[in-house]
């Protein structure tokens, strides 16, 4: 009788919904609309999404789970061309899904072998994050990222800045 090495299996991939990121013509009237409305703060105003040209704020909806809102600073973005297609000048649009989980370069090999494209793929020494085209996902931009820590919903999300925690907020009636 033979014997083979025996394997034990590691952790199971997993993946959550931490992020949902809307589109808005102007920033400032769709943000005040949320913190009015939800009882929402901005946690997180990230100057390297300029590059895109775009700005944007990171609200908490709870804790470790966010509403972004992103506008376009300038006529020939993603943003604004999305938004030429599919809201009207007063609404926000669904823009992104973010989701975290256990290893965005995996997540990556496995989409691109279902044959969907890659647009962005960035890592800092806090994050990785890969995001999906939305023409090949059949639905918004998604993106899988990991910033080490954030298994803990408490925890450090590079998106969301350093300090976001202090911007949660209670839910309704707490």
């Amino acid at each position: 009788m033979s014997s083979t090495p025996s394997s034990t299996p590691g952790p199971a991939p997993w993946a959550r919904i931490r992020q949902i990121c809307l589109a808005a013509p102007e920033l400032a009237p769709a943000v005040q609309t949320l913190q009015h409305t939800l009882g929402l703060k901005v946690a997180y105003r990230d100057p390297a999404v300029g590059k895109y040209g775009l700005e944007n704020a990171v609200l908490p909806i709870g804790p470790g789970q966010f509403l972004e809102v992103v506008a376009p600073t300038r006529a020939d973005t993603a943003v604004s061309r999305f938004l030429a297609r599919v809201a009207s000048p007063a609404q926000l649009g669904a823009y992104m899904l973010i989701c975290d989980c256990d290893d965005p370069a995996a997540a990556r090999a496995r989409a691109e072998g279902l044959g969907i494209r890659v647009i962005n793929d960035y890592q800092y020494p806090d994050y990785h994050g890969v995001q999906l085209h939305p023409r090949d996902t059949g639905a918004v931009m998604i993106e899988f990222n990991a910033t080490p820590g954030g298994e803990n919903l408490s925890g450090p999300y590079h998106p969301a800045g350093h300090d976001w925690q202090a911007a949660v907020t209670p839910p309704c009636g707490g």
